[in-house]
């Protein structure tokens, strides 16, 4: 059996109307954050928390097909609710949790804040 991968290249919002119906096995898509980006028009479109998009998605999507949508971490929770009222069902989700560390950063441990650089690695903390 011969494995086809087909990629589209293109403004999903056009490009999605293109395809039928029950035709893809999986959607990832990296859609814009929506925070504006370093002023960046491209990352200020709508098109994240736009349902149409989303219902588009699940349109041409096969039963049992897979949908990965990376979202900020700041506005995950509007992607995933968009996406949701767009009749998917929300099942797991994947998190790239990271943080950026600044000589002023504090973190909290069981005996308080301290700052991060006087922490030895594997020691306790609350969260950063």
């Amino acid at each position: 059996m011969a494995l086809i991968i087909q990629l589209y290249f293109g403004d999903n919002r056009s490009k999605l109307k293109t395809i039928l119906d029950n035709s893809i096995d999986s959607v990832v898509t990296d859609p814009p954050y929506e925070i504006g980006f370093m002023g960046k028009s491209w990352d200020a479109t709508g098109i994240a928390y736009d349902p149409r998009v989303w219902q588009e998605c699940l349109r041409v999507m096969k039963p049992g097909a897979h949908l990965l949508a990376f979202g900020s971490p700041r506005t995950y929770h509007r992607l995933a609710c968009t996406i949701e009222a767009a009749g998917f069902e929300i099942r797991d989700q994947v998190m790239w949790l990271y943080g950026c560390l600044s000589e002023d950063t504090e973190i909290l441990t069981p005996e308080g804040w301290a700052r991060y650089d006087t922490l030895a690695c594997g020691s306790t903390v609350m969260c950063y």
